[in-house]
């Protein structure tokens, strides 16, 4: 076991793009999303700096590179871009999403867990997410 990074504020939700270059961290009371150079030596840049709402929880790449973001006391999954910039904010039908997650036979389902309903949501979305790296039965 080997510590990538201490000292976090609340570090939560974990994504590995693609090409298993880059590792996004949703820090919770900082309601920022890092991303960490996984390269040698390993480095941290705020990726998204978020605003309302207590923080981002779980998070999941699309194929194009977005990142959903389940913004919980905010209400809304956040889609940012690959430069980190909002490009969409979904409701979800309570204040406190926690979740996201790809699924479906084309992978464009997202389903979100929220806690204030005690629901699952899910909405489609324009690109496929990625496949989890355990997940050997998709491409």
């Amino acid at each position: 076991m080997t510590c990538l990074a201490s000292g976090l504020a609340f570090p939560n939700g974990l994504m590995v793009d693609r090409e298993g270059s880059y590792l996004f961290v949703a820090i919770t009371r900082k309601n920022r999303i890092l991303r960490y150079v996984l390269d040698p030596p390993v480095r941290s840049y705020l990726f998204s700096q978020l605003n309302g709402g207590w923080g981002p929880d779980g998070i999941a790449l699309d194929e194009v590179g977005n990142l959903y973001i389940a913004h919980y006391g905010g209400g809304d999954v956040l889609t940012v871009n690959l430069k980190g910039e909002l490009i969409e904010r979904i409701p979800v039908g309570g204040r406190f999403p926690t979740n996201v997650a790809f699924g479906g036979p084309d992978r464009k389902t997202l389903y979100v867990t929220e806690v204030e309903t005690g629901s699952v949501y899910m909405f489609n979305t324009d690109h496929p997410g990625l496949p989890l790296f355990g997940d050997v039965s998709l491409k």
